[in-house]
């Protein structure tokens, strides 16, 4: 049987479900907290990764794909490997989205991991580009910024998150 924590309805009550053998779920145990126990916790997978966490009302906030932080640039002359994002000490930038918009029809658009030179993304504008968005998962090494290489007249927003 594989135990799982279950709602909470209010009632401080926890709720303990077991999943059996044939796939089922029933309850195996309902234990009463004590009066004023806090319900704020995580859940995590079994390597540690935390995937949701319990709101001070009592719901469930899981984490979706949308990212934690953000770069926005609008730059109207082209860049050459821009520093855009440095992460903090010993952390590397995980990219979940790209959105990007340009007027121009040479040079191509690049993500480029700072010091390794690895690139996260490229975008080829020979041809009138309008926009283009992306859900992406590239990631730089620790402590590793990404820099940006555009033609003029190009709009950018990164969704990213530091891990």
């Amino acid at each position: 049987m594989a135990y799982l924590i279950g709602g909470y309805d209010g009632s401080n009550k926890l709720r303990m479900i077991a999943v059996t053998e044939d796939g089922y779920v029933k309850v195996v145990n309902a234990a009463e907290l004590p009066a004023g126990t806090q319900i704020i916790g995580s859940v995590k997978l079994t390597d540690g990764t935390e995937t949701a966490t319990v709101t001070e009302d009592g719901y469930l906030n899981v984490k979706t794909h949308s990212p934690d932080l953000y770069f926005t640039g609008d730059y109207a002359a082209a860049q050459t490997n821009l520093l855009i994002v440095t992460p903090s000490a010993g952390k590397k930038i995980l990219l979940s989205s790209v959105f990007v918009s340009t007027g121009s029809t040479s040079g191509n658009i690049m993500i480029i991991a700072q010091t390794s030179g690895k690139i996260l993304l490229k975008i080829y504008t020979d041809t009138f580009f309008c926009a283009h968005s992306v859900v992406y998962a590239g990631k730089t090494d620790a402590d590793e910024g990404i820099k940006l290489t555009c033609p003029a007249n190009t709009f950018i927003n990164i969704g990213y998150e530091e891990k």
